[in-house]
């Protein structure tokens, strides 16, 4: 199960530096994860898209707004020996923003024997800038083949807080309607996604609504009754990206999952709500902080 993941920067900008630190980081042994089906063991090929090098068969986010921490778990197949790459494991984060802990990573071959991942993690620096600084932690998984299920699970915790009007708004006289982020779920990958589930444990007593972008009409979404948003979405094609198509934000499947306060329509409600996100983005890019004035906005 997992968080929240935030895209702030695209793969092209991503690709500006690479360098390995010299001081790796010790992986741990592997949570209690869902077990593997008998009908995944037995998987061949893809049935969402026959011929791809690998799919993800489990897809688990876990957002807990409460210790400000997303927890992210992925299940790979491997059908080809293209598909052998998934095994190199990298994990972007910003330095000074997030935290990465509790990685884990396992190995099934294909007799259904499981190795533990017990090697180096490493920390890549992959944009530095004056005030800004890409970083992620990389891995390799040993013996993958053809056949193998990859599995890997990891924490981000976040030092940023949701603002107290939020947390406690009855300390507040509120005059007009606010939305934050609280959770930001990409439906869509690189690869198909047989199984995806996403779980939101919000703040207590914060009244939250979900943005959809293009989710499938057979996709499952609750709120329970203690505040929990649950999204669960089976079989969801890999993503294709073509040269000069809009944004991937625009074209993909994800659903973005707000906290609301006061009366909001659901147009305005959907534009002021992506700017909090996006000008989060833009603080990183263009400097000094003082200049936006918070992360949520009024409308």
């Amino acid at each position: 199960m997992n968080t929240v993941w935030r895209t702030l920067l695209s793969p092209s900008v991503l690709a500006i530096a690479s360098a390995l630190s010299a001081s790796p980081l010790a992986a741990q042994v592997p949570a209690n994860w869902p077990p593997i089906s008998a009908q995944d063991l037995a998987l061949k090929d893809s049935p969402i898209n026959p011929g791809e090098p690998a799919m993800i068969l489990l897809y688990d986010v876990q957002n807990d707004n409460n210790s400000s921490s997303e927890t992210i778990f992925k299940r790979i197949r491997v059908f080809r020996e293209e598909g052998k790459k998934y095994a190199d494991i990298e994990i972007p984060y910003f330095e000074k923003e997030t935290q990465v802990e509790e990685i884990r990573a396992s190995v099934t071959l294909p007799d259904g024997k499981t190795e533990n991942f017990a090697g180096s993690i490493y920390d890549k620096e992959i944009v530095k800038m004056k005030k800004f600084r890409w970083s992620a932690k990389t891995f390799t998984l040993p013996n993958v083949g053809v056949g193998s299920i990859i599995e890997y699970s990891y924490r981000l915790h976040w030092h940023a807080k949701i603002p107290d009007v939020f947390r406690n708004p009855s300390r507040y006289l509120i005059d007009g309607a606010f939305a934050y982020p609280a959770a930001e779920w990409p439906i869509q990958q690189n690869l198909s996604v047989r199984h995806s589930h996403f779980v939101l444990h919000p703040i207590k007593g914060a009244r939250t609504a979900t943005v959809r972008h293009n989710l499938p009409a057979d996709a499952i979404l609750q709120s329970l009754p203690d505040g929990t948003v649950e999204l669960t979405v089976e079989n969801v094609p890999a993503f294709q990206k073509e040269e000069y198509s809009p944004p991937e934000d625009f074209l993909t499947i994800r659903a973005d999952v707000y906290y609301v306060l006061g009366i909001y329509g659901d147009t305005k409600f959907y534009w002021g709500s992506l700017a909090p996100a996006r000008r989060s983005s833009s603080t990183h890019l263009s400097g000094s902080r003082k200049t936006f004035k918070r992360k949520w906005i009024a409308f």
